[in-house]
């Protein structure tokens, strides 16, 4: 055989060698990483399962965790209670709908076993005794703009009507220093009352609100009074709680 072609048989049997070394590495990987899988504890596969998913077959006991509460009777009892207030046209327990409302701004996703919308203050002091006697963690949402994650929960969201003419009264007191408001006017817009009522009266001094979140043309007074909104302006010297 000449010693091109016994070069060039020898750079091919090389070659044969390489890909039946990479064959081999790639399998052993592929089984290590299988194996890796296999070994992951139950309690945490199941715990992203229900953090995805929200809805579907219950692996395991209620615990009041993220991610473990499993529906185990109580949440369609306590919607069953709630019907004779509340019509069922305001229950969300489709996964279209809850999955829609399992985030807020943040990156976070907790799927709500049922979403309710509230249209009254009377509403929720009926709806606080009946969760806690069916022991169902509740959590209000007012626009769901917060960046932490305080807005979705796993359980039974408790969501303000955005009907226009719920949770909107205000009253405005001493020249425009102080305000009054329920948790659903936007902070800019309470801002703007606060304005055409200097504009009105003709105070010496216009005020506004404390905080100043980037969010202020959208998120609402309930959810910058719960969280301590602050702000690029107000920093913590005038945020809400001072």
């Amino acid at each position: 055989m000449a010693p091109r072609a016994v070069a060039q048989r020898a750079v091919s049997m090389a070659l044969v060698d390489r890909l039946r070394c990479l064959r081999s590495f790639s399998a052993a990987q592929a089984q290590a990483q299988t194996q890796t899988v296999e070994a992951q504890p139950d309690n945490a596969a199941r715990m992203r399962a229900a953090a995805v998913v929200g809805y579907g077959a219950q692996p395991g006991p209620f615990r009041n965790l993220d991610g473990q509460r499993y529906e185990d009777g109580r949440y369609a009892a306590f919607q069953k209670e709630i019907e004779a207030f509340i019509p069922t046209s305001r229950h969300y327990t489709d996964p279209v709908r809850t999955f829609a409302y399992g985030t807020d701004a943040s990156f976070y996703r907790l799927v709500p076993k049922v979403v309710v919308k509230i249209h009254s203050e009377d509403e929720v002091k009926k709806v606080l005794p009946i969760a806690r006697k069916h022991r169902v963690p509740v959590t209000f949402r007012a626009a769901g703009t917060s960046l932490s994650g305080q807005a979705v929960t796993d359980s039974v969201l408790l969501k303000l009507s955005h009907s226009g003419r719920n949770f909107r009264r205000y009253e405005i007191l001493d020249q425009g220093k102080r305000i009054t408001v329920e948790p659903g006017l936007i902070g800019g817009e309470v801002n703007r009352l606060l304005q055409n009522y200097h504009k009105k009266h003709g105070t010496q001094m216009q005020y506004k609100i404390g905080p100043d979140p980037s969010s202020i043309d959208s998120c609402m007074l309930g959810g910058i009074i719960s969280n301590n909104s602050s702000g690029m302006c107000c920093g913590v010297k005038q945020n809400t709680y001072h």
